[in-house]
């Protein structure tokens, strides 16, 4: 069997209006076994699924939506970007259902693993880049410990200290141990 685009298809755009749609290449139908790559007419914007397949007159998935592409620049330039590229995918746009992966310079890392492109607006709408912690991570194998073994917290900034701490009834072989620049306790 045969699907011909237009029928029976639901598309919707971001503002509720059936869009003007069509395979890559202009084709109108989709031949049994064939996949569809979705072209949205309106200019700046992308399908999500982005690919459809035919299977006895019938497509799946049977809905799409076309949703508008998240311009790269809207995220803003923040302190300590990677000047050569905000997003390690490179591009100034990123498409509807896509995500960007925040880059900074070298010695910063971003707040966040990665921000999602949704009808044009990204989520969370920025990231920062904040200095990569150098030191020493707080012990996690230490018998009677504390789930928080270090006072201080889970990482202990070189050359910082930390104040172990024990479960109720036990007591501290050592008062303090000192991070090292090399990322170890001394």
């Amino acid at each position: 069997s045969v699907f011909h685009l237009g029928i029976g298809l639901v598309g919707t755009t971001s503002n509720g209006s059936n869009p003007r749609y069509f395979c890559a290449g202009g084709r109108s139908e989709v031949q049994h076994g064939q996949e569809c790559t979705v072209v949205c007419s309106q200019e700046s914007y992308t399908s999500l699924p982005q690919t459809l397949k035919c299977s006895d007159g019938s497509l799946t998935p049977a809905a799409f939506f076309c949703g508008k592409i998240c311009i790269i620049g809207s995220l803003g330039a923040p302190n300590n970007v990677n000047p050569r590229l905000t997003c390690e995918e490179g591009g100034v746009s990123i498409n509807h259902g896509g995500s960007c992966t925040p880059s900074c310079r070298k010695g910063y890392e971003p707040d966040v693993t990665s921000i999602e492109c949704y009808d044009g607006g990204f989520t969370p709408g920025t990231f920062t880049c904040t200095p990569v912690v150098l030191g020493c991570p707080a012990p996690s194998t230490v018998p009677n410990a504390e789930s928080l073994a270090c006072l201080e917290g889970t990482k202990i900034p070189s050359g910082g200290t930390c104040t172990p701490a024990c479960k109720q009834g036990f007591s501290v072989s050592v008062t303090s141990m000192r991070c090292s620049d090399t990322g170890l306790f001394t």
